[in-house]
């Protein structure tokens, strides 16, 4: 089994491609995240 490398420190999507790096894509979570954002800053208020 191959070992899993991270992009530790590499913020650009062309380079974690071309450089085998694992990539996740969590952008169906955004919406999720950005709700339980904004219920935090209302209960802060």
């Amino acid at each position: 089994m191959e070992e899993l490398r991270y992009p530790i420190g590499i913020q650009t999507f062309s380079k974690i491609i071309e450089q085998g790096y694992a990539y996740v894509d969590k952008t169906r979570y955004i919406t999720s995240l950005l709700k339980q954002t904004f219920e935090i800053e209302e209960l802060k208020k």
